[in-house]
């Protein structure tokens, strides 16, 4: 029995030590391909911050388009065409 478990081990071992290296590459790769993911995260982050102030940027230019609109023609759109 013991000549038949030291065949396995031989034939065995080297099958599990590439197994090994191929699980620690593996590894590796998600511990990077994790750490992108991060990355990622903080400057997605960053973008919707961004859009967030454009928004609201965006939203006081109209603000300030409509009043100047209706201090300039008093409101009524009509007038517009009719000022020359």
């Amino acid at each position: 029995m013991e000549v038949v478990r030291k065949i396995l081990e031989k034939a065995v071992a080297p099958g599990i030590d590439a197994l090994r290296v191929d699980m620690k590459d593996a590894q590796s790769r998600m511990d990077r391909l994790e750490s992108a993911v991060a990355r990622l995260d903080v400057r997605m982050g960053s973008v919707n911050s961004n859009l967030a102030a454009i928004s609201t940027s965006l939203a006081q230019l109209a603000a300030a388009i409509a009043i100047s609109s209706t201090a300039r023609y008093g409101g009524n759109d009509d007038k517009r065409s009719a000022v020359g």
